[in-house]
């Protein structure tokens, strides 16, 4: 029975002893692991400051580059007139009817029509719209004597505005090739084409 004894005592002994080294273990193991966690939120908070700076310099570039690729405003250009969907035609009057024509026998007139773009920084009112035509020899036709262009006033109130002018020709004459229309307001370009007679 003493051995017995004995030997559960040792037993005992052995058993408290791996108690303690398994709590020692235990601790270290739990302080190694809040090291790790520690530093782990210490680099995420790092990692945080570090991408809210990335972004910020990302917006920062970005609204850069915006400003850089948006067109540059030019006032003085958006304060004038301008003209589009310029459309020169050949016409014949039959009757009370008014025929498209590009024969240069039958042309009695140019219907020349256009659209004048919406612009709210132009004053709205009459504006003096001329036409210039050159033949295909390069001179220019004498269609009054406002300086050999047509003059005719169009309402506009700053709204897109569509004009249709008539240019008479019947005392011109009239020769086969391409005519050069230039559309004009204030001795200024606003719209150009080509018509062609045959």
């Amino acid at each position: 029975m003493l051995v017995v004894s004995f030997k559960l005592y040792i037993t005992s002994k052995q058993n408290e002893s791996l108690k303690e080294k398994l709590y020692l273990e235990n601790t270290l193991h739990q302080n190694q692991i809040s090291e790790i966690l520690r530093r782990y939120d210490s680099l995420d908070k790092i990692t945080e400051k570090t991408q809210k700076s990335i972004d910020s310099g990302k917006n920062f570039t970005k609204k850069k580059l915006q400003m850089e690729a948006a067109p540059k405003r030019n006032p003085e250009k958006e304060s004038k007139l301008q003209a589009v969907n310029l459309n020169v035609r050949g016409v014949r009057k039959v009757g009370r009817d008014v025929v498209e024509t590009n024969n240069s026998n039958k042309i009695d007139q140019l219907r020349i029509c256009f659209t004048l773009e919406q612009n709210k920084l132009i004053t709205p009112g009459n504006k003096r719209i001329q036409v210039q035509i050159r033949n295909p020899k390069n001179r220019l036709l004498n269609l009054d004597s406002d300086q050999n262009r047509l003059v005719k006033e169009v309402y506009y109130n700053c709204f897109a505005t569509d004009a249709c002018l008539f240019v008479d020709l019947y005392q011109h004459e009239i020769i086969a090739g391409n005519y050069s229309i230039k559309v004009l307001c204030n001795d200024e370009v606003i719209a150009a084409t080509n018509f062609r007679v045959n």
